[in-house]
């Protein structure tokens, strides 16, 4: 969840931008439903849109990798902490 949450949102937020202000980088195309987009087609619009929804999704990612550790955190206090009426 971790790698690929990350990696799929930063590619979202910069890709975009190097597609239009990079012509000569070597940019593959984009595939929705069958649909190809190449970089170079992309509307002036859909740049700065493409590149919020990386950050936004970058920023979900992140609150749910931080609530993933407080649970493997939780979860570890629960299962090697002895407790108080544990007796030897």
């Amino acid at each position: 969840i971790v790698v690929t949450g990350i990696a799929t949102s930063l590619s979202l937020a910069v890709a975009p931008w190097v597609a239009l202000f990079l012509p000569q980088a070597q940019m593959s195309n984009v595939y929705v439903d069958g649909h190809v987009w190449p970089p170079h087609a992309w509307q002036w619009w859909s740049v700065p849109a493409v590149s919020l929804v990386g950050v936004l999704l970058l920023f979900v990612v992140l609150h749910l990798v931080r609530g993933i550790g407080s649970l493997h955190g939780q979860v570890a206090k629960n299962l090697l902490v002895r407790g108080r009426d544990h007796k030897l």
